[in-house]
């Protein structure tokens, strides 16, 4: 045991002198790697640094480009957009103190406009005035000078100008715009139109509805009644003729037209009653063919004394009309008026325009009465 405790001991004695000089030569390593650790992280703060600086540099050069570049554009861009004016007298000038200013950055030294008519002026931001020249005015042009940090304003004295030519007139005359609103009547007349080119090409059915049109927008359109009624009188659609004029005529009773018509289209269903009634109403017209229509449909239903009237306003249009001599010369007669029946007959032969068969009826008649 003793000698197994000398050993440990010995061995023990000999490992604290190695742990020793190890933790001494561990220290020594740490002290010695201390300076360069320090001297890393001292470059890679440094590159950084210097990194940063030349991005910052590298972008305020890009932003100096870019600014520099914006006023050549808008200034090719006001040249191109100045109109041609034709020739122009050129009056006195009259001073004016609008102002046109811009905020612009500030671009670099060796750009910047030299003026002797510069005005610097610290302000805030101004906004833009838009100045817009118009025929006959003061044409203002603004300059906008650019300087380092401030707003540099040129104050441009207008020139009135005065345009003598005709376009100028003529232009402000096109430029007036008038809406006409059309009238019933006028749209009655333009549908009118079309319904008469429609009859041209013979299409009877879209002529029919653009008549009826016409007439629903003007009930006054005599022509558009007219020929509707006709329309329908030659497509025998009596009935509906007949309250087309009607109405026709409850809207202007001194219509001579409607009455014609109305008469002509009793007669032709048979009704000379109405017709006769129809053209009485107005027997005091002096349109020749209105008496003539009269005069017969009278005598067609033996009202001979509204015949014999109408016969002598016809006469007295046309005093040698056989024809007509020999028409009241029968209703004379017939009415028993004898004396003024042989005048009539007489006045018929005598005018030399009553057919053979006609003469001889006269001459009869007046060797009945005694003559």
């Amino acid at each position: 045991m003793s000698v197994i405790n000398e050993m440990l001991k010995d061995l023990e004695q000999r490992k604290a002198p190695q742990d020793e000089s190890a933790s001494n030569y561990a220290a020594s390593v740490l002290q010695s790697n201390t300076p360069s650790y320090k001297l890393i992280i001292t470059l890679i703060v440094f590159t950084a640094a210097i990194s940063i600086a030349a991005t910052y540099f590298i972008q305020n050069n890009l932003n100096n480009e870019n600014v520099n570049s914006v006023p050549e554009k808008s200034t090719t861009a006001k040249v191109e957009n100045i109109p041609q004016t034709p020739p122009i007298k050129v009056t006195e000038p009259e001073v004016s103190n609008i102002v046109v200013a811009k905020n612009i950055a500030a671009p670099a030294p060796e750009d910047k406009v030299q003026t002797n008519t510069v005005k610097q002026v610290k302000t805030p931001k101004v906004e833009e005035v838009a100045v817009v020249s118009k025929p006959s005015q003061p044409v203002k042009q603004p300059v906008v000078v650019e300087s380092n940090d401030k707003v540099e304003v040129v104050a441009v004295t207008p020139i009135t100008i005065s345009t003598t030519t005709d376009e100028t007139k003529s232009s402000d005359k096109n430029l007036v715009i008038s809406q006409v609103e059309l009238t019933p009547q006028q749209l009655s007349l333009k549908k009118l139109n079309q319904a008469k080119r429609y009859l041209n090409d013979n299409k009877l059915n879209k002529a029919q509805a653009w008549l009826e049109e016409a007439i629903i927008l003007d009930p006054y359109n005599v022509q558009a009644r007219k020929q509707l009624a006709a329309l329908w009188f030659g497509g025998k659609s009596y009935n509906q003729a007949i309250n087309l004029l009607s109405q026709g005529l409850a809207l202007s009773p001194n219509n001579e037209e409607y009455r014609l018509m109305l008469a002509r289209l009793y007669s032709t269903i048979g009704n000379n009653d109405k017709a006769f009634a129809v053209l009485n109403e107005f027997s005091q017209s002096k349109l020749l063919e209105y008496q003539l229509a009269l005069a017969n449909i009278a005598a067609q239903t033996d009202h001979h004394v509204e015949a014999i009237s109408a016969y002598q306003k016809l006469l007295a249009m046309r005093p040698t009309q056989g024809l007509w001599w020999l028409g009241m010369a029968i209703s004379l007669d017939s009415n028993e008026d004898y004396g003024q029946a042989i005048v009539a007959y007489k006045e018929a032969i005598a005018s030399n325009r009553l057919s053979k068969n006609s003469k001889q009826f006269a001459k009869q008649r007046l060797a009945e009465l005694g003559e």
